[in-house]
């Protein structure tokens, strides 16, 4: 029974700590800061392998967050 309440315990708090939002916005800034880039250049066309290196990860990211949609990364 002691166990049981330790355990509830302890992963109600891991649970808590990861469930921290992040939008759209904040990914694509991030990103930018990382690999020196403005963010009119990852929206604008083209097939530079660097930047699209960025956009697969901003999608991977967006995807991974679980309450963004790629769809939304597209704006």
């Amino acid at each position: 029974m002691g166990d049981m309440i330790f355990i509830d315990k302890v992963l109600g708090q891991s649970q808590k700590r990861s469930k921290r939002s992040v939008t759209v916005e904040e990914i694509v800034s991030h990103l930018c800061k990382q690999f020196s880039l403005k963010e009119e250049k990852l929206s604008g066309s083209g097939k530079d392998r660097r930047l699209s290196k960025v956009r697969a990860i901003a999608a991977w990211l967006v995807l991974d967050s679980g309450s963004l949609t790629l769809t939304e990364l597209s704006k």
